[in-house]
């Protein structure tokens, strides 16, 4: 349960940080976002180690495990190498413009698709039930984040969120999508 309530705290510090970053812009709250990933990610490990050991060792664990791997690479790069870190988390003067291209291109928010794979394949890395519902929370919680973004905060953020919303597919990569996201990365490489 402890894990629980850490990852909500988590995620409450993630709102905190877009609220702020539209309406109170006020300096001590920029922090939030890095301070809600370290609180969601102790939350994690805690819950993690704590149903550790149920699994046993096996090559599907081992294949679950390098997925989750995967998953958390693709979310690491999603949040912070995909976007332009400086204007994404220190720059907040400016009114900033959308990433359209890269993963960006696939869907509105797939740090919420690898964020939950992630959370999916530790649950069956470890085969406990508790790790699975607990995955299922922050991602549930993930979800209430993203549609409040989608919705409030980014539509005031950005300026041409409306247009990036009505050609990009909210969660559910379209094929469209996928081609320019593939075509967009091969051009950056």
């Amino acid at each position: 349960m402890f894990g629980i309530i850490f990852g909500l705290i988590g995620f409450i510090c993630y709102i905190i940080y877009d609220i702020n970053a539209i309406i109170w812009k006020k300096k001590v709250f920029f922090s939030f976002f890095f301070l809600g990933s370290i609180i969601v990610i102790l939350s994690s490990l805690y819950s993690y180690t704590t149903t550790y050991g149920e699994a046993g060792f096996s090559e599907r664990v081992f294949l679950m495990f390098v997925f989750s791997l995967c998953f958390f690479l693709l979310l690491i790069y999603t949040l912070f190498f995909a976007l332009p870190f400086q204007k994404t988390y220190r720059d907040h003067a400016e009114i900033p413009s959308v990433c359209d291209s890269g993963v960006y291109a696939l869907c509105r928010h797939p740090g919420f698709l690898w964020f939950l794979f992630l959370y999916l394949f530790l649950g069956l890395t470890l085969r406990a039930s508790y790790f699975i519902y607990f995955g299922l929370f922050l991602s549930a919680c993930n979800f209430f984040y993203i549609c409040l973004q989608d919705i409030y905060v980014f539509p005031r953020q950005f300026k041409d969120y409306q247009t990036y919303k009505n050609q990009t597919p909210f969660l559910v990569p379209s094929l469209s999508s996928i081609r320019k996201c593939l075509r967009t990365i091969t051009r950056r490489v």
